[in-house]
Order: C-alpha cells, then structure tokens, then sequence
C-alpha cells in the first residue's frame, strides 16, 4: 500500500506539472508542485487593508457571540 501511495502521488505530482508547464504557454502562471514558492510582497496600503479587515471580522465576530450568549 505505501509503494502505492507513493506511486499516485508521483503521477499526481508530475501531471500537475505537465498542466503547469502547458499553462505557461498561454501566459497563465502556477506553482510547480515540489518547488517552493516566491514570497509575495504586499504594499502597504494593502498591509493596511488587510488588517483593518481582520479587525472589522474580530470585531463582527465578538458582536455575534456578544449577541448569541448575552454577554
């Protein structure tokens, strides 16, 4: 069963870069599979988008529970 697994999940991994590599050709960028991949850099306002939207979702989320138990 291991020899198995391994075998599937090398097929899985080489057809997925066989799609990647095809994709490329019609300018369409993805991850290889095995391959790490490079950081992406945020601006900072996006910085500071993002975490003003994880606050508003914090704060919302406290609403609801504040809401649901009464507390």
């Amino acid at each position: 069963m291991r020899q198995l697994d391994a075998m599937l999940r090398q097929i899985e991994k080489r057809r997925h870069n066989e799609i990647v590599l095809q994709a490329s050709f019609h300018g369409i960028k993805l991850p290889m599979k095995g391959e790490p991949s490079k950081p992406v850099e945020h601006t900072e306002a996006e910085v500071v988008a993002m975490d003003r939207a994880v606050q508003e979702a914090k704060l919302r989320k406290a609403q609801e529970m504040a809401k649901r138990y009464g507390k």
